[in-house]
Formats: structure tokens, C-alpha cells, sequence
């Protein structure tokens, strides 16, 4: 089994709990070109949307932002980090949804200080949290270890 990599400065979350570090250098939208049948795609149907928008493959753009914004909506779960908070966006704070950020926040405590702050976009609307209060169930999630969906390190796109 693969180790949960804290210094990541992103990860992508799959709805089966799945989660893949972005290495440095790299982005989301690269995942999904490296493996579009990972996230529902195919390599014709990105390169349709790309050309769609008149945009090379891999830019991010308008044609990037439709990609994410339907896996997003097929239950995944994009995390970025910035200089001092990170961003998780997904589409609906599902029960599963909250184990597996429970479980992302608990692991990044230690490793980001338990202070950090973390913001949660949704298509209800963005919240502001800290990393402690995520772990301790500020989401209204305070279930155990052992009775929650925890998250399954894995260390390629083609683990999916």
C-alpha cells in the first residue's frame, strides 16, 4: 500500500475514496489526460471539448473548467493547496464526501499545523474552516476512525 504524501500541493479524491498526489509541476487537468478513462472519459471526447474552445489540449482554460466542473459532478473531489490555506472543491458535501475530507484533514493536521485554513467550495456556496476544526467534525461528521470511508493512498493516475 502507498503512503499518504502530506507535501503534495494537490490531490485528486475519486467517489471511491482514492487519493492521488499532483505532483510538483503537474496539474489536474494533466490526470485526466494521462487517463481519461479513470475519470470517464475518453482521449477523443477531451480532445473534442479542447477544440470545442479552440484551446490546445492541457491549457487551462474554458475547456479545462467544463472537464472539471463534470467530474466534480460525478462525485470526485479536487484539492489544491496555496501559500497559506487550501481549497477543496466538489460538487455536493455528501456523508461519503465528509469522511473523506474528515480523513484528509486528520492526516494533514500534523504535517500543516492543525490552524490551516481550508476552504470548501461547493455548489451551495464556499466555507471557511480550519484544519482542526475539519478533523474534530466541524462538517457535522463525528464519527469514529473505525466507522467512517477513509481514504486509500495511491501513487498513479492508472490506480484508479
Amino acid at each position: 500500500m502507498n503512503d499518504f504524501n502530506p507535501n503534495a500541493p494537490a490531490w485528486w479524491i475519486s467517489p471511491q475514496g482514492k487519493i492521488l498526489p499532483i505532483e510538483q509541476g503537474n496539474t489536474h487537468i494533466q490526470k485526466v489526460i494521462d487517463n481519461p478513462n479513470a475519470f470517464g472519459y475518453t482521449t477523443e471526447q477531451i480532445e473534442d471539448i479542447y477544440h470545442s474552445y479552440g484551446e490546445a489540449v492541457g491549457t487551462e482554460k474554458k475547456a479545462r473548467e467544463e472537464i472539471i466542473r463534470d467530474i466534480l459532478s460525478k462525485g470526485w473531489i479536487r484539492i489544491r493547496s496555496h501559500k497559506d490555506y487550501y481549497t477543496i472543491q466538489l460538487t455536493n458535501l455528501s456523508v461519503t464526501a465528509q469522511d473523506f475530507i474528515i480523513d484528509w484533514a486528520t492526516r494533514m493536521a500534523e504535517w500543516a499545523g492543525p490552524l490551516v485554513q481550508v476552504n470548501i467550495n461547493t455548489k451551495m456556496g464556499d466555507e471557511g474552516y480550519s484544519i482542526s476544526d475539519i478533523a474534530g467534525g466541524a462538517l457535522g461528521k463525528e464519527a469514529s476512525e473505525q466507522e467512517r470511508n477513509t481514504l486509500v493512498p495511491i501513487s498513479s493516475v492508472f490506480d484508479f
